[in-house]
């Protein structure tokens, strides 16, 4: 025997089907037709229509709403327009033309400097390092040897065969040597200063040994150098403090001398350099896209046609300052 069958009458059942937007725009197209009222169609948004199979008028079918898409909805949302405008900020459209000051100077070395084509190196160290900081420097130098020879005697700790118990005073001639062999020590690079007085034959150089200065003679000069008195210098943290005190005198001589010789023309560029250093100095800087990676970070102020330095200011850290601007825009009004 055969199962009997569900029960299909039409009068008594509903059918339940999914009506697209296709189908309703043929429904409402078809005037004949038995359908219920759709107030509001979408691509995604069903509506219930009453059967057109129904045996019965009187009865609806039920049209099963499909389940809502999990996904978030994308929804418009209007930009709110910024409350302040340009206006606001103070910009305007009519740019005001800028009364550029003419330049009045005339570039070019000035006339109180007796320098020409004829004029020997020498003539023009002798410009920008003058007699007088050589016997600051002498000056400076004696007194710093004595304050350490006075300072070990107070402590029992002065050796007699040290370089400050066998210190001299050192002479004006003596500080002139000293710095020549200095500048060619900065020209000939060697691992060691006593590489320098080296008689072996593969790193022998014969201008430090023929000047005149045994070695001794020159480490003791070279651990004396000073340019300014350790005892006028204040603490740090302290007011007055100055992080380049101990070479602050020939700075200033020499950005003085670098004003006074050369008048520099209209145009100018400020620019950073970095003077190679590894010692222990607490604004030592690290750049890592320079050639040299660590060293003394200085705001230069250059022409723009030769590179003559009229300008210079070492950095030691960041300014106090009560100014509203930026970095670089106190670097150029100080510069």
């Amino acid at each position: 025997m055969e199962n009997p069958g569900p029960s299909c009458s039409a009068e008594n059942t509903s059918k339940k089907m999914f009506i697209g937007t296709d189908k309703i725009s043929e429904i409402l197209n078809d005037s004949d037709s038995d359908v219920g009222s759709c107030s509001e169609l979408s691509d995604s948004d069903m509506c219930e229509v009453n059967s057109p199979i129904s045996n019965s008028s009187s009865e609806e079918e039920e049209v099963v709403q499909p389940e809502p898409d999990r996904g978030r909805k994308r929804t418009c949302r209007a930009i709110p327009k910024h409350a302040n405008t340009d206006f606001e900020f103070g910009w305007k459209k009519q740019i005001q033309t800028v009364q550029k000051p003419a330049f009045s100077r005339v570039p070019g070395i000035n006339k109180n400097y007796c320098i020409t084509q004829d004029s020997s190196p020498w003539d023009i160290f002798e410009i920008f390092f003058s007699p007088e900081m050589f016997k600051l420097t002498q000056k400076e130098t004696n007194r710093y040897a004595t304050q350490q020879i006075n300072k070990k005697k107070q402590e029992g700790s002065l050796k007699p065969k040290s370089v400050f118990a066998e210190w001299n005073t050192a002479s004006l001639q003596e500080i002139k040597t000293l710095v020549s062999v200095i500048i060619h020590m900065s020209v000939l690079r060697k691992s060691s200063v006593r590489d320098y007085r080296s008689s072996r034959p593969i790193i022998h150089t014969p201008h430090a040994a023929s000047v005149g200065m045994s070695r001794d003679r020159f480490l003791a000069l070279l651990t004396m150098l000073h340019l300014n008195n350790n005892d006028a210098k204040a603490a740090r943290g302290q007011p007055g403090y100055d992080p380049l005190f101990k070479i602050r005198p020939i700075i200033d001589t020499l950005v003085t001398k670098f004003q006074d010789i050369y008048t520099p023309e209209e145009q100018l560029t400020i620019d950073e350099a970095i003077c190679p250093f590894r010692g222990r100095i607490f604004f030592r800087v690290y750049i890592k896209g320079k050639p040299h990676k660590y060293g003394i970070k200085m705001f230069e102020l250059c022409e723009a046609k030769s590179g003559y330095v009229y300008n210079v200011e070492v950095y030691t850290g960041a300014h106090p300052t009560k100014s509203e601007h930026n970095m670089a825009f106190s670097v150029v009004d100080r510069v």
